[in-house]
């Protein structure tokens, strides 16, 4: 049985258990997003949908914060938050067991908050298993370097991972998770610092991993806006370079009759934002007229109401074709 297989099952058993199995806990799940946050809708939509939210809801106290309200802020300060949404999985004393970082399948949350359920830890106290040179150690550390990037502490995840012993560094870096996240912290910080060829080397190693996925857009709208003070001809072949990965990521990710990502605008506009860094407006404007097609077909005959994430996306789309018309007819805004 692989991995994903044992944690789905994982979380079966969890979600049929009896409810005083997980009353100790005492743990509480907040989500934390935003209005208007089109990937919050879309998350929020399907596991809404999803017979395992009630059962989760039933066993644990579950509430969601707007980031924006003053009611967020205490709770932000001591657990920070980098992309929307995130699900923030806190133990009666506020100590953090984990979290899931954005839109990600129902399969993965329920997985996941299972899985910490089942642990019944902090990942302050998993953190002290980072120093053991075992497969343990460098799950750990991979955990660890995903948290910081995640709360979007670049620096600070980057002081994490050279605090730890040279030895220890050595070995966990042999291992993939640990060398993928640490990729991304570093690219994360140089982004953050405002460091152009330090964001487009750390933006390259980054997008050349095949796994990305679903994270795809995220990184590239990073890597795009990062390197604007590159040499303009150097800038353009690189990211004329991440072109194909991010056309094939959207045919998988969101125009396949089976979307392999629940948030398709992050793909859709980070691809949108490359065609235009490239000066490619008719590109760009075939890529928003077809999403534009596509959102519609998909929200045929439904109220706007009942699909938000969707309705959004319609919204986003058309406010991003009538900026490209105001820009090819500036006269028009007149």
């Amino acid at each position: 049985m692989n991995a994903a297989r044992r944690l789905t099952t994982l979380a079966l058993l969890l979600l049929s258990a009896p409810v005083s199995t997980l009353a100790a806990n005492q743990a509480q799940l907040i989500e934390i997003r935003s209005s208007p946050c089109i990937a919050c809708d879309a998350m929020s939509q399907q596991l809404r949908g999803d017979p395992r939210w009630a059962a989760l809801s039933a066993r644990i106290s579950v509430r969601t914060l707007d980031r924006d309200q003053a009611e967020a802020a205490d709770l932000l300060k001591q657990h920070p938050v980098g992309r929307l949404p995130s699900w923030l999985l806190l133990n009666a004393d506020g100590e953090e067991m984990g979290r899931v970082a954005g839109a990600v399948s129902a399969d993965a949350f329920h997985a996941r908050i299972s899985q910490l359920l089942a642990q019944r830890t902090t990942l302050k106290a998993r953190r002290y298993r980072t120093t053991d040179t075992t497969a343990e150690g460098a799950a750990a550390t991979a955990e660890a370097l995903e948290s910081f990037h995640a709360q979007g502490l670049g620096d600070a995840g980057f002081a994490w991972w050279m605090r730890l012993p040279l030895a220890v560094r050595g070995q966990h870096t042999g291992t993939v998770a640990v060398q993928r996240w640490r990729n991304r912290i570093e690219f994360l910080q140089a982004a953050q610092r405002g460091q152009p060829m330090e964001s487009d080397i750390g933006g390259q190693k980054v997008l050349a991993d095949p796994a990305l996925g679903c994270d795809r857009g995220l990184e590239l709208d990073r890597y795009v806006a990062s390197t604007i003070g590159l040499p303009a001809e150097t800038r353009r072949n690189h990211l004329q370079a991440q072109l194909p990965a991010m056309q094939a990521e959207l045919a998988r990710g969101w125009f396949s009759e089976a979307p392999a990502c629940v948030d398709g605008a992050s793909l859709l506009l980070a691809t949108a934002d490359l065609y235009a860094a490239l000066d490619d407006a008719p590109a760009e404007r075939a890529l928003l007229k077809r999403a534009a097609a596509d959102t519609e077909r998909r929200l045929a005959g439904k109220p706007l109401s009942s699909d938000p994430a969707l309705a959004g996306l319609q919204t986003a789309l058309q406010d991003r074709l009538n900026q490209l018309d105001t820009e090819s007819h500036p006269g028009a805004a007149r």
